[in-house]
């Protein structure tokens, strides 16, 4: 499936949701490349683009600003390491009122060359979705990230045998919002 150079405005939900919250179903090889998603405002979230749990693919060359939930948000998989990866790639991501601007909750994921701007609750942050065990195979390399209220950078639940990457990263942070990386995690 793909979803190609489309322009999203004021939207009154969330832009693009691929899948199930449950992840009983799911979108397979996915693209979403080349969009516009300005302005999301909902009752609820409010997110640019959701993929949900257990599925994959690609999320290249989009630019997502002014949202009120994260601006990119994909959850990974329950089966295990060797599950395919998503892909977010070469976006712009400006700004979430409530959440992360970029949010992986899961992997595997390679988050790669993006420029992430704010977010409430940090720039780029990579949790564990529910608990779940999800925080595996997920690298965040080459990104250029800014921080204002929430941290640039922000890690939950790593550990050094997960197979988890945090290089070459350039991070800036607000005067007086705390450091732009996270502290150390032993191997």
């Amino acid at each position: 499936m793909a979803i190609l150079d489309n322009h999203f405005e004021d939207l009154q939900a969330t832009g693009i949701y691929l899948g199930c919250h449950d992840g009983s179903c799911v979108s397979s090889y996915y693209s979403i490349v080349g969009n516009l998603i300005e302005g999301v405002d909902s009752a609820n979230v409010g997110y640019g683009l959701e993929v949900k749990l257990g599925s994959n693919g690609e999320i290249t060359d989009n630019v997502i600003f002014d949202t009120k939930g994260p601006g990119i948000t994909v959850y990974g998989f329950e089966e295990g390491i060797f599950a395919p990866e998503n892909l977010i790639e070469r976006n712009l991501v400006i700004g979430s009122r409530n959440n992360a601007t970029l949010e992986v909750a899961g992997g595997p994921a390679i988050v790669r060359n993006n420029i992430v701007v704010g977010g409430a609750e940090g720039g780029i942050y990579v949790y564990d979705y529910q608990d779940r065990g999800l925080i595996r195979s997920i690298r965040v390399i080459g990104n250029t990230v800014i921080g204002d209220a929430g941290p640039a950078i922000r890690l939950s639940d790593w550990a050094a045998d997960k197979e988890l990457e945090l290089t070459g990263n350039a991070a800036w942070q607000a005067a007086g919002q705390g450091p732009p990386l996270p502290a150390v995690i032993p191997g």
